[in-house]
């Protein structure tokens, strides 16, 4: 449920947008965005199929050692890795990250002409949005028992069971790596592109840490957030006004 609430709330933020006056155009970047995500894989280079093939094996590396995964993470918990775990779970909340995308857009009303956050805006918030939605979609034809609930890595629902059959791929981690996307490629400085993905890793850890996820949940999550991420802002370029 927390994914369709993301999907509203990104809705509801967009809309407002929209009905304040400001000429943002959010709903012609989601269109060519979303036309561009769909026509990607058509248009992919040797090396975004080496990048497939390199995602493909660690996912299924990590499938095969999910249990294995857990059970280390698990004998390794202590005070200091449940406060770095609940740091790292902040980062990768839907509803801090989209918090953040709509403090982006006000900025906007207050300041049209600013094109720094009016670009983090609507790149952030449509990435953020087509992410949720892929997620919240593959949560539901996968339907992956959670580790606190299942006995091995390897159980399964069917269509439209409850939440705790939401495991693959990870939310979570997808939301952080798409913020840590956004973050690296709206700034100069290379430190804060580092610490931006250090924290997304921290993200996927914590899931793993808190049980609500399998190791290799957070390493599919994290993929689809950083390829939506980086499709949705090579086609705004594309298409800068």
């Amino acid at each position: 449920m927390l994914l369709i609430y993301r999907l509203v709330f990104f809705i509801i933020i967009a809309f407002s947008i929209k009905l304040s006056g400001q000429n943002l155009t959010l709903h012609h970047y989601m269109m060519h965005s979303a036309k561009d995500l769909y026509s990607a894989p058509m248009k992919w280079t040797v090396t975004d199929y080496s990048f497939a093939a390199i995602t493909f094996s660690a996912f299924s590396l990590a499938y095969s050692n999910d249990k294995t995964i857990m059970d280390f993470v698990q004998n390794n918990k202590g005070d200091f890795s449940y406060k770095m775990a609940f740091v790292g779970e902040k980062f990768g909340n839907g509803i801090y990250v989209g918090g953040l995308y709509s403090a982006a857009a006000l900025i906007t009303l207050i300041s049209p002409d600013n094109e720094t956050y009016k670009a983090f805006y609507k790149q952030g918030f449509s990435s953020a949005f087509y992410t949720s939605a892929i997620i919240m979609g593959l949560k539901h034809i996968i339907q992956r028992k959670r580790p606190f609930m299942a006995k091995h890595p390897y159980e399964f629902g069917s269509v439209w069971n409850k939440p705790h059959y939401h495991s693959l791929p990870s939310g979570h981690t997808a939301m952080a790596f798409n913020l840590a996307s956004m973050i690296d490629m709206h700034t100069e400085k290379r430190i804060w592109g580092i610490l931006a993905y250090s924290m997304a890793g921290l993200t996927a850890w914590s899931r793993v840490h808190d049980q609500k996820h399998w190791f290799s949940d957070v390493i599919l999550g994290g993929v689809i957030g950083t390829v939506v991420s980086r499709s949705v802002i090579n086609s705004y370029k594309k298409r800068k006004p």
